[in-house]
């Protein structure tokens, strides 16, 4: 049996904190957001891994000149500017169950795992255009957005929960001396989002030149309730580990985000003892047994700071 709780998250533009409680002072140029955060309980036995899960999961991209903006536009900044605004945004709540079946052949194995989602709250959607400045004098903006509950006009809705599937394939070379493992989280994946509310929308206000779309008024456009369909990007990790040295070298990255990573393992008597270092300019604590496993690894001693911040604490009993 096994219980665990993870989270893996990246922002470019603010600390993780500050991009769900509100952007701060401390803004800088990014091009995208990043966290998936998961709770599991489950077993193990004979080849086959079920689990329940809980999971939370947060993708936004957008261009660079876009989070200077929204940054300036949450500081009251109204000073001139010219920003291209681009924003892809996917935001899900989700739980489930997942199972998987690990296969072996001499020293390789092959480990195939389905879940199956039932999608509890969500924003979706993206938004085009420009703006010369945060006061939105003159702009021109493109809305397509998806959502459970309407963070932007507050319109009452009662959507329906959406449902999912996401495939994961993980592969395994264990050798004498080095371990090879490689990683596919969300190889493939639909979530489906029936009668989800929307709102579709065109913009342009002060005269914009070169609008990105037409409308009769300063705003127009739609809403209502229409199915949805989105994917999530998925998510790669390649470990590499020499077992006599206790180094182990891992690449990880999910779309816009990549990092590379070297550890170096100690065998003491409380357990294997671990330090790693990031290319994303974190440092991490490692330690784990036959029924646990914990890790730290952040790029900010106050983890309210942390852009790049990663936890993970899992507990096996085995039966």
């Amino acid at each position: 049996m096994f219980a665990s709780i993870g989270l893996h998250s990246s922002s470019e533009p603010v600390p993780v904190y500050d991009m769900v409680h509100g952007w701060g002072d401390d803004v800088r140029r990014g091009r995208y957001a990043w966290a998936d955060g998961r709770v599991q309980s489950g077993f193990l036995a004979q080849g086959w891994m079920v689990a329940w899960e809980r999971r939370w999961h947060y993708d936004f991209r957008f261009g660079a000149e876009t989070a200077e903006f929204y940054g300036r536009l949450e500081q009251g900044d109204n000073r001139p500017g010219d920003y291209r605004l681009q924003l892809q945004a996917t935001a899900l709540q989700m739980r489930g169950v997942r199972a998987g079946y690990e296969f072996e052949w001499q020293r390789f194995r092959v480990q195939p795992v389905v879940s199956l989602y039932r999608v509890d709250q969500y924003q979706a959607g993206h938004l085009q255009g420009f703006a010369d400045s945060a006061a939105l004098e003159s702009a021109s903006v493109l809305l397509d957005y998806h959502f459970d509950d309407d963070k932007l006009l507050g319109w009452p809705t009662a959507p329906e929960d959406g449902h999912g599937v996401s495939a994961d394939l993980n592969l395994a070379y264990n050798g004498l001396r080095w371990q090879l493992e490689l990683q596919l989280q969300d190889l493939w994946s639909r979530m489906e989002l029936p009668a989800a509310a929307f709102t579709r929308g065109c913009i342009n206000l002060g005269g914009a030149e070169n609008p990105v779309c037409s409308s009769g008024n300063a705003v127009a456009g739609n809403s209502g309730y229409a199915d949805y369909r989105t994917e999530l990007h998925y998510s790669g990790q390649l470990r590499a580990a020499d077992t006599d040295l206790g180094l182990q070298f891992t690449a990880f990255w999910h779309d816009r985000y990549q990092r590379i990573s070297a550890q170096k393992n100690w065998r003491t008597r409380i357990g294997e003892l671990g330090l790693s270092a990031h290319s994303t300019a974190q440092l991490g604590l490692h330690w784990s047994s036959n029924w646990h496993q914990l890790a730290l690894v952040t790029d900010q001693a106050d983890w309210q700071q942390a852009r790049h911040l990663q936890l993970q604490l899992a507990l096996r009993y085995p039966w």
